[in-house]
């Protein structure tokens, strides 16, 4: 499984539409994510061990959302991800809040 496969899987497992990039819907909340930066993270003997995925999570919600926001960090801590922070924004043309997440997944490569 590749890491926007597990990064979607770990966001569609809680309660609010999930989608990449750009929310096409009509709810008052959900979540949308894309990957800030691919790079590789350990090299030994030329071939790379480690590949860091770093993602940014956006929560959008029309009322504060703090409880969402708890419940993709506690989701994604669960699941692997790390180095997680957190950015408060108001979106004045839409009226709605927005809690930037960025994360960090680690996708360790084997030898077949």
């Amino acid at each position: 499984m590749d890491a926007h496969e597990i990064i979607y899987n770990v966001l569609s497992k809680l309660n609010y539409p999930v989608e990449f990039d750009t929310y096409t819907g009509t709810e008052k909340k959900y979540i949308t994510y894309f990957e800030v930066l691919e790079k590789t993270d350990l090299t030994s003997e030329d071939v790379d061990e480690v590949i860091g995925h770093d993602f940014q999570v956006d929560v959008f919600s029309n009322e504060d959302p703090t409880e969402i926001k708890n419940e993709v960090i506690k989701s994604l801590k669960e699941n692997g991800f790390y180095q997680i922070t957190c950015q408060d924004f108001y979106e004045k043309d839409t009226g709605m809040y927005h809690k930037a997440i960025t994360c960090y997944l680690p996708e360790y490569k084997t030898e077949n």
